[in-house]
């Protein structure tokens, strides 16, 4: 579908109207500078609403889009793609802790994303959700490594990470976290 290409002269393989969404909101913010209001479109032409989105995906774009050069439409899917490999990067991480030859197995299993129907998460727009997971996934990395010294800083920082990428997501890590430790309490007790 993307004709193994970056750049692109009108948006391709945009299969849903959630990927058109976060394209136009994109747009928007790049033109505008900043994400307060939503975009008027999508408001059904009334101006001065709040945005209700979380702003990390909009804002990465309008800035990747800047510094590339990319129309914010190519944009948007390298900074997709680019977070789908950095998820998979730190499962293999997380799971090579503990198993070195169960990370190389699970590693082959990430190539999955790309094929369908799981390919569906990235042309259907769900790009909010995968900035969300990333953030999670980086967020129990850095449970797991909790000894080692500001730890607890990376922690916060990869959790306000999610907070701005995708809400349900920082729940889970939240939920995972208070479990974790609690866990890890009792047994040192």
């Amino acid at each position: 579908i993307y004709e193994q290409r970056l750049a692109h002269p009108y948006p391709v393989g945009y299969s849903s109207s959630d990927a058109f969404f976060h394209q136009s909101e994109s747009q928007w913010m790049k033109e505008q500078g900043v994400i307060k209001y939503a975009l008027p479109s999508m408001e059904g032409g009334r101006k001065d609403v709040y945005d209700s989105h979380p702003p990390f995906v909009f804002e990465a774009v309008g800035v990747l889009s800047y510094a590339s050069g990319l129309e914010v439409y190519d944009a948007i899917y390298l900074l997709v793609i680019t977070m789908l490999l950095l998820l998979a990067l730190i499962m293999y991480v997380i799971i090579r802790r503990f198993n070195k030859n169960v990370a190389m197995m699970a590693t082959p299993l990430t190539l999955l994303v790309y094929t369908p129907p799981f390919s569906q998460v990235i042309f259907y727009g769900q790009w909010l959700f995968i900035a969300g997971a990333l953030f999670m996934i980086a967020s129990f990395w850095a449970t797991s490594r909790l000894e080692e010294r500001h730890m607890y800083l990376v922690l916060t920082i990869f959790m306000a990470a999610a907070a701005i990428a995708h809400q349900p997501e920082l729940l889970f890590a939240a939920m995972f976290i208070t479990a974790y430790l609690a866990i890890r309490w009792v047994m040192k007790r």
